[in-house]
């Protein structure tokens, strides 16, 4: 019995320690976001009559306009 509770406990301090990692890693994918998009936004307009090479920086490129 005691055995299993131990397990218990630690099972539930692991589920807390993944919902914090899983919270910290989710504020760094916004601020991640942010700054790919802003990289986006600058590069179209330095090559806004060539925006086809956005993809050399890896960006997926297509004929279609897709607004935001």
């Amino acid at each position: 019995m005691d055995e299993a509770l131990r397990l218990q406990v630690l099972a539930e301090d692991l589920k807390r320690q993944s919902e914090e990692a899983n919270n910290k890693r989710n504020a760094l994918l916004g601020s991640i976001d942010d700054s790919v998009k802003a990289c986006r936004d600058l590069l179209l307009g330095v090559y806004r009559k060539t925006p086809k090479v956005l993809s050399e920086f890896g960006f997926d490129i297509t004929d279609s306009v897709k607004l935001p």
